[in-house]
C-alpha cells in the first residue's frame, strides 16, 4: 500500500511539474507575440506621423507660395517696385515660412524617432519577460524532479518503497 502511495505520489509530482513547465513555455510564447505585436501598432503610428508630417510639408509650402504671390500682388496693385526693401521683406516672409515648415517636420521626424525607439524597447522588454518565464519553468522543471528525487529517498529510507 505504501509503495502504491509512493509511486501516485511520484507521478502526480512528475504530471505537475510537467504541467507547469508547458504552461509557463506557452506564456512566454504569448509574452512575445504581445510584444510583437504592441512594437507593430507603434511602427505603424510611427509611420502615419510621418505620412502626416510630410503631407504638412506640402501644405505649408503651397500656403507659402500663396502667401509670397498675395505679397507680390498687393505690393505690384499699390504701384511699389521690386527693389530694396519690398525684396527684403519678400525673403524675410519666404525665410519664415519656410523655417516654420522646416521646424514643424524636424519636430515631427522627432516624434517618429521616439515612437521607433518604443517599438524597440517594447520587442526588448517583452523578450526579457517571455526569457524570465522560461528560466522561471527550467526551474520549476527542476524542482520537480528534486521532489520526485526526495519521494523517492524518503521512501527507499523508511523502507516502505522495498516490497515485503
Amino acid at each position: 500500500m505504501t509503495t502504491t502511495l509512493l509511486i501516485a505520489s511520484l507521478v502526480t509530482t512528475a504530471v505537475g511539474a510537467g504541467v507547469q513547465y508547458s504552461a509557463a513555455k506557452k506564456q512566454a510564447k504569448a509574452q512575445e507575440a504581445a510584444a510583437d505585436y504592441n512594437a507593430r501598432v507603434i511602427q505603424n503610428q510611427a509611420k502615419h506621423e510621418g505620412d502626416v508630417a510630410a503631407e504638412n510639408a506640402r501644405r505649408g509650402a503651397e500656403v507659402k507660395r500663396r502667401r509670397l504671390a498675395n505679397i507680390r500682388a498687393h505690393r505690384a496693385g499699390a504701384g511699389v517696385t521690386f527693389t530694396g526693401s519690398v525684396v527684403d521683406q519678400l525673403e524675410d516672409s519666404a525665410f519664415l515660412m519656410e523655417r516654420d515648415i522646416q521646424d514643424a517636420v524636424y519636430q515631427n521626424q522627432t516624434k517618429q524617432g521616439r515612437l521607433r525607439s518604443q517599438a524597440s524597447n517594447t520587442i526588448w522588454a517583452g523578450k526579457q519577460k517571455a526569457a524570465g518565464t522560461r528560466a522561471s519553468a527550467n526551474a520549476n522543471l527542476l524542482m520537480g524532479v528534486a521532489d520526485i528525487g526526495k519521494q523517492i529517498y524518503g521512501g527507499f529510507d523508511s523502507g516502505s518503497a522495498i516490497p515485503s
